[in-house]
């Protein structure tokens, strides 16, 4: 008999007598096992190595035939071997049980069934139970596989109807896949599933049982049943928010319609208090500190006999004063406050002096700055006049400061008790203004 190259010399693990590694891993039973010597035309195990118990492959000491045959089936020396023996390939030596390897087999599939995490069954029809693993035992509260062997599969159903709508659709297609259902525990409690099944059929047709599992949906079934609560919940809140707010958007159309009033009387007043200012008898001014004036009235114009503020600035507000001095002393005094009464010369553009009695107050910016001097001439050469002129502008003023604060005071007063959020921002999306 020719040989052929045995596991040792193909895997080159140093095992076979007088191997490199026997000293540390001692001699493979495959080398020694003389019962299975020629088979596969290997010497002694050597060629059948997959049937030797207690070989080491991949670093650890291997078991039964029945316990490694998976991993020996995928060997690549194991498929080198069956291609090259062809029909004459033997699988086990002369010694192997095979009742033992069933067993083996038998009780390898019995832990793997026991050890998959979802409740497996087989039932018939009646609702005799004849298996269930390990999960199905636990998922039903039971203390043991005999134990819930003893009980029909129709007295788990919580509804008789679940259970016979599941035959039906059993019965005419042979397949369900999840469909859900409340089974009943042990101990009284209850437990969601869900069941995927198949019914195994005889040649003729004939259902022997089913086989299914069960997956334990309790958990996901509670939170849909407790968001449907919240979503209950929820729309009642949404109907009870949405009057609210048919009722805010009523209020608020009242009050956008009330703010729309007072914005017309608003404008309306400041229109009345620019034509007052502009149709004033007294000279209105605002300057900044320098005496560069930014604006004036017609009244204070036709006073001093140029025709703007620009004419003013090129010969200098500074410079119209008569004492110069009395410029001076001026500012003095608008440092220490607001000024009233504050009678001076100034130089009309014509030349001649005219009398006038100044009042100014200084304008902060939002840092305390002085940012502005606003004030007032009067030409005292015609008090009288001027006088009545000034008490009358002076009236006018208050009376459209005192509606210009009442319109904005009712319409704080507005903005500030809507219901709905009103804001005011600029092009950057800065918010210049918000009510609470």
């Amino acid at each position: 008999m020719t040989t052929k190259q045995n596991c040792w010399e193909f895997k080159q693990c140093g095992r076979e007598p007088g191997g490199s590694r026997v000293a540390v891993l001692g001699i493979c039973p495959a080398a020694t096992d003389a019962s299975n010597n020629g088979l596969n035309c290997g010497v002694n195990g050597g060629r059948t190595c997959w049937a030797v118990a207690g070989t080491l492959c991949g670093g650890k000491v291997q078991g039964t035939f029945a316990q490694k045959r998976l991993a020996c089936m995928a060997c690549d020396f194991f498929q080198l071997v069956r291609p090259e023996e062809g029909n004459q390939f033997t699988l086990l030596g002369p010694h192997t049980r095979v009742e033992d390897m069933i067993r083996e087999l038998e009780e390898q599939n019995r832990e793997i069934y026991d050890g998959v995490p979802v409740g497996l069954y087989r039932s018939t029809p009646a609702g005799q139970l004849l298996d269930a693993n390990a999960a199905m035992v636990q998922l039903l509260g039971y203390s043991d596989h005999d134990e819930l062997l003893t009980v029909n599969a129709a007295d788990l159903y919580l509804d008789p109807e679940a259970r016979t709508q599941w035959m039906g659709m059993m019965g005419a297609i042979g397949l369900v896949s999840h469909h859900e259902v409340r089974l009943r525990r042990r101990d009284g409690s209850t437990v969601w599933v869900k069941n995927t099944a198949r019914a195994v059929v005889n040649d003729l047709g004939q259902v022997l049982y089913f086989e299914g599992c069960l997956e334990d949906i309790s958990e996901r079934r509670e939170a849909e049943e407790t968001l449907a609560k919240y979503q209950d919940h929820l729309a009642e809140l949404v109907t009870q928010r949405t009057a609210e707010l048919e009722q805010a958007i009523r209020e608020a159309e009242e009050t956008r319609a009330a703010v729309e009033a007072v914005n017309e009387r608003l404008s309306a007043s400041e229109q009345k208090y620019r034509e007052l200012i502009d149709r004033s008898l007294v000279g209105i001014y605002r300057t900044n500190f320098d005496g560069v004036v930014l604006e004036a009235n017609m009244a204070l114009l036709n006073m001093l006999g140029y025709g703007s503020a620009e004419e003013i600035n090129k010969i200098g507000l500074v410079n119209l004063y008569e004492p110069p001095e009395d410029r001076l002393r001026f500012v003095h005094q608008v440092l220490e406050g607001a000024v009233t009464g504050f009678e001076t010369q100034l130089r009309h553009a014509n030349g001649h002096v005219i009398p006038v009695s100044l009042s100014a107050y200084m304008v902060h910016d939002e840092e305390g700055n002085v940012h502005l001097v606003e004030g007032t001439f009067e030409d005292i050469s015609a008090r009288k006049e001027a006088e009545h002129a000034l008490k009358e502008a002076q009236q006018a003023t208050e009376t459209a400061t005192a509606r210009a604060l009442a319109s904005e005071r009712k319409y704080r007063e507005i903005i500030s008790g809507a219901v709905v959020g009103l804001f005011r921002i600029n092009y950057d999306g800065e918010i210049l203004e918000a009510n609470p």
